[in-house]
């Protein structure tokens, strides 16, 4: 799979009309692009955009082309239609080019326009400059996780066009996305930029583009913890914090996190999410499986989320000096890029071992087998950790223990004898033990044979329960 990603920044002159009109493309004038000659290798190609000869040599499954919202002079009435506005004017730009120029990847291209900041010649738009990359990292991550299931993907990043902080966040978003997709599948990416144009110089000219980076992505996922008692994707003003709140209790409920929607708590949420992301981040198969997060329930929330978002976005007449004002009046926070990185990691683990119904937590050892096999499989390291874990259990399979048995009753008498005298003299052992053995310390879980398999499971109860959070909570850095 070749996917071909490109920032682009303002083609046209907004004061020479429109891409829409027709003969808009007739004079150089209505342009900011001019039209130069571009290198790649050993082709090349005259046209106003690097794309259509990116996109000839790579050949990509899908094009994805980023834009800022701010293109627009046109005051709409709601953000939708003016949203609208700005795919069509690109789409516009973009058919001015496929009539004079080959490009036979136009059917897979897309137009994703993300929120901007600043103000323009006939508008102003209000808000946090950072909304723009969550909002790409939210996207990217929906638009990624669509695709069929690969054995490579290939991520192409073509940055010539892009401007302002366009180039930086969408490398920084397209990478980390990326690192996490390496856990099940192997990752590449290119990154790509043209050398610039200048007024001085001749049209005749030939830009070369240039591969600035070229790297196996290695299966590096990183998360932050939540450290706050209340879960707040969104920040909006203290009028409008009670429909988030409200969308925070249907989710919570939806997720099954408690039996009744007067239990549900913000940090019991955060809590689990915060576990979750730490058993995934440091390779912890039963924890994985022990605290995952309901898939579709959670993936519904950040639909909300974005469309309450979106739904905070207000038009108004201005001044003399600008148009129109647009303002935004959510914002989101890193505990929203928080949310977005844990779908993502519960999208790859679903795919590997299905939810258990009714939220059963007995897990067996072909099934952290496989998880290892299929998750854990591209870091070595990791690999290599819980491969000695899991053979140590395998051992006990010839057992017969008809009954939940502790693990730690389960050992030798020596190394059970030291384990206790370790833990008895400081309970800090049981956090640095439980992630050195990815999860399989002795006195966490407790096992029982079947017919066919060992079973696995995490001891019940607060006190064990407690130590367990807590030590994921060690493995995880902090986010406010």
């Amino acid at each position: 799979m070749k996917i071909l990603v490109a920032t682009w920044g303002l083609p046209w002159k907004n004061n020479k009309g429109n891409p829409l009109d027709p003969g808009w493309e007739s004079s150089n004038d209505t342009m900011g692009w001019q039209k130069v000659t571009y290198k790649w290798k050993d082709k090349r190609m005259t046209c106003r955009t690097d794309l259509p000869l990116l996109a000839s040599s790579i050949k990509p499954d899908q094009t994805l082309v980023i834009v800022l919202d701010t293109v627009t002079e046109i005051f709409r009435d709601t953000y939708t239609v003016l949203l609208k506005d700005v795919e069509n004017l690109f789409q516009g730009f973009l058919k001015t080019i496929e009539e004079k120029t080959p490009f036979p990847f136009m059917n897979n291209l897309q137009i994703l326009a993300s929120p901007g900041t600043g103000t323009y010649n006939k508008a102003h738009f209000k808000g946090e400059l950072l909304d723009f990359f969550y909002h790409l990292y939210y996207c990217l991550a929906i638009y990624l996780s669509s695709m069929p299931c690969e054995e490579i993907i290939e991520l192409h990043l073509d940055l010539t066009h892009g401007v302002n902080f366009m180039p930086t966040l969408t490398y920084r978003a397209l990478r980390d996305l990326g690192s996490l997709l390496a856990m099940t599948t192997k990752v590449s990416l290119s990154v790509y930029n043209s050398e610039p144009f200048t007024r001085e110089r001749s049209p005749e000219s030939v830009l070369e583009i240039h591969e600035v980076e070229s790297v196996q992505l290695f299966p590096s996922p990183h998360f932050n913890m939540i450290e706050a008692t209340n879960l707040r994707p969104l920040k909006a003003p203290s009028d409008l914090s009670r429909r988030h709140s409200n969308l925070l209790e249907t989710w919570a409920t939806e997720a099954r996190f408690s039996r009744s929607l007067s239990q549900v708590r913000s940090k019991q949420v955060i809590d689990w999410i915060n576990c979750f992301c730490s058993a995934t981040m440091n390779g912890i198969p039963l924890a994985m499986l022990h605290f995952r997060i309901d898939t579709h329930g959670l993936k519904s929330y950040l639909e909300k989320l974005t469309n309450l978002y979106r739904d905070g976005i207000t038009l108004s007449r201005a001044n003399d000096e600008v148009e129109f004002i647009l303002e935004r009046q959510y914002s989101f926070t890193r505990q929203f890029l928080a949310l977005v990185k844990t779908w993502i990691a519960t999208v790859l683990l679903e795919k590997i071992i299905p939810p258990r119904i009714h939220g059963d937590q007995t897990y067996s050892l072909k099934d952290l087998f496989k998880l290892k096999n299929g998750l854990l499989k591209r870091d070595k390291k990791v690999e290599a950790t819980v491969n000695l874990e899991l053979n140590k259990l395998r051992f006990l399979k010839s057992k017969r223990l008809p009954h939940w048995i502790p693990y730690k009753d389960l050992m030798g008498h020596e190394e059970k004898s030291n384990r206790e005298k370790m833990r008895e003299k400081d309970l800090r052992n049981f956090n640095r033990n439980f992630l050195a053995h990815v999860g399989f310390e002795s006195t966490a879980i407790e096992l029982k044979t079947d017919e066919n398999d060992l079973l696995i499971r995490y001891i019940k109860g607060e006190p064990v329960q407690n130590r367990i959070r807590e030590a994921l909570e060690k493995g995880i850095t902090v986010t406010r």
